[in-house]
């Protein structure tokens, strides 16, 4: 499951948006470095142009308060298209979730050891997301895709987030709907050589600790760094 991430390298965003000519938010970044369920958060959206907006991070279920408890955080790449909840969002409410990092969890006995995944270069790139319209433009909430794991995440968890590499991110924010055979395209796990890992203190563990010691690398740590050459 991904239900944390980071939006720390503002700049680097900045200038992903740039390289790929989408144009930045008009409102002021937050650097983020425990993003959690519930909190509001920026997305790009592709409905009559690009724009931006900070809605929830998770989907509310029929019949549930927004932004209450049993938010669907993640959508899975394989069932996304088949499930009710996603199957519109998959045709026309596709969006673009910045990031620069995400944290999955190893389970060490009773512990859970938090690991931190990044680009190698530390660039900032952009996660699938998939958008449920609220009122407003800072209504609704969306959901990360995942997918299977590669080789390096796959050492910690069986899922990972769907990394959209550059060739498919103007693709996936548009509102048309896509042909199962471009979506499979699409949805492929990121390459493991292209990325690298590090455990990183448990202060990432509550949701509430928003601080840049979430992603300092765990000292001693026979892993650090584990990147796959």
């Amino acid at each position: 499951m991904c239900c944390r991430y980071t939006l720390a390298q503002i700049e680097r965003l900045l200038e992903l948006c740039e390289q790929l000519g989408i144009p930045p938010p008009k409102f002021a970044l937050k650097r983020r470095y425990n993003v959690a369920p519930g909190q509001r958060t920026p997305v790009a959206l592709g409905r009559d142009g690009v724009a931006w907006s900070e809605p929830v991070f998770g989907l509310t279920p029929k019949g549930a308060s927004t932004g209450g408890p049993g938010l669907i955080v993640n959508a899975r790449a394989e069932t996304m298209c088949e499930k009710p909840m996603f199957r519109e969002a998959v045709l026309r409410h596709r969006c673009l979730v910045p990031a620069d990092g995400f944290y999955e969890w190893e389970a060490s006995g009773r512990a859970r050891l938090p690991h931190y995944f990044q680009l190698h270069n530390r660039s900032a790139f952009f996660l699938a997301g998939l958008r449920q319209p609220g009122d407003g433009d800072g209504g609704g909430g969306f959901a990360v895709v995942t997918t299977a794991p590669n080789a390096l995440v796959g050492r910690i968890h069986h899922r990972m987030p769907l990394i959209l590499p550059a060739s498919a991110v103007n693709t996936w924010l548009g509102d048309r709907p896509l042909s199962r055979a471009r979506l499979d395209e699409i949805c492929r796990p990121y390459p493991a050589e292209q990325m690298t890992s590090c455990r990183v203190p448990p202060s990432v563990n509550n949701a509430r600790h928003d601080a840049p010691d979430c992603i300092t690398p765990v000292e001693n740590d026979p892993e650090l760094p584990l990147r796959f050459t």
